[in-house]
């Protein structure tokens, strides 16, 4: 099985991903779900399911995880969101990111940490100068981003500097890059329909 997933990015039309087995059932037209889009996962809108897909299903990514387990948006608000798209010339998923609440959208950050080689070398002294700095500040303070980071050693380095020390930590192994997840639905997000009579 197979959703179409409108992503919040300007992407022309939508993107087909496999549903898990474990989420067979569960996932439906209106769902808020996370999904791999390139390097990154992005929030991603449901807005149909098909039992085949126009190319190589071994090709098809799989859904990373619904961000909540009720959905954010029915049919007829979904004709509404296409209609305004249609209207207005504007992807799909950037519509319906809009329209919803914030609380329905998982952000997903890259961060770097360092890692145990890195905190090895540092202690072992085989670090030293711009490179020991940046290292020292990512095991002072874990999973920054490339901009926090640059951001939280602007009084020392400029931004150059700190993008070829972190690409050479990376190179010798003593930096990794992850995902953090953030800004995540806590809570359920009443909403109301409103109904003209």
């Amino acid at each position: 099985m197979y959703a179409e997933v409108a992503v919040a990015r300007p992407l022309a039309g939508t993107l087909s991903y496999h549903i898990p087995v474990y989420m067979l059932g569960s996932v439906q037209v209106g769902h808020v779900v996370l999904v791999p889009l390139g390097k990154v996962a992005e929030t991603g809108y449901v807005v149909g399911l098909s039992e085949t897909v126009d190319f190589d299903p071994s090709k098809a990514k799989s859904i990373v995880r619904q961000v909540d387990t009720e959905v954010a948006f029915d049919l007829a608000q979904l004709a509404f969101f296409r209609w305004v798209a249609n209207y207005y010339l504007a992807p799909l998923g950037m519509v319906i990111h809009t329209a919803l609440p914030s609380q329905m959208r998982a952000k997903v950050l890259r961060v770097a940490h360092a890692t145990t080689a890195g905190v090895e070398a540092l202690t072992a002294g085989e670090v030293d100068g711009e490179l020991a700095h940046v290292l020292r500040e990512m095991v002072s303070r874990p999973d920054l981003t490339r901009r926090g980071l640059v951001r939280r050693l602007s009084a020392e380095l400029d931004k150059g500097a700190v993008e070829r020390r972190l690409e050479q930590l990376e190179r010798r192994g003593w930096v990794a890059w992850g995902e953090k997840e953030i800004g995540e639905t806590r809570q359920r997000v009443q909403t109301v329909a409103l109904a003209v009579p």
